[in-house]
């Protein structure tokens, strides 16, 4: 059972785990995240948190549990595809030239 009843809220609330496009003239990226935000764009809502033009590719709804096990799972998956953009920003380190299906 994933449910602590002493911890309740770090299994049950509402995460976003997603994959965004990023770019500028520059560069071109995909970030591989979670957010605690209702909305991507919420999360993303000034240059400060994203410096890059963006869009996203998809979303899932999910619990923080799963979140982090899609996200630690995604970015094994896609080390050798790993990305540091020239501007940094909050996530910058989960970024990646492609995405693979």
């Amino acid at each position: 059972n994933l449910t602590h009843n002493s911890e309740p809220s770090l299994y049950v609330n509402q995460k976003m785990f997603y994959f965004i496009k990023c770019w500028s003239e520059k560069e071109e990226f995909y970030k591989i995240g979670i957010t605690t935000q209702k909305t991507i764009k919420r999360r993303f809502h000034n240059k400060k948190d994203m410096p890059y033009e963006w869009k996203e590719i998809k979303k899932i709804p999910t619990n923080l549990y799963n979140a982090i096990f899609m996200e630690k799972k995604l970015h094994e998956k896609h080390e050798k595809f790993k990305y540091s953009p020239e501007i940094e920003f909050g996530g910058h380190t989960e970024c990646f030239t492609k995405l693979i299906d």
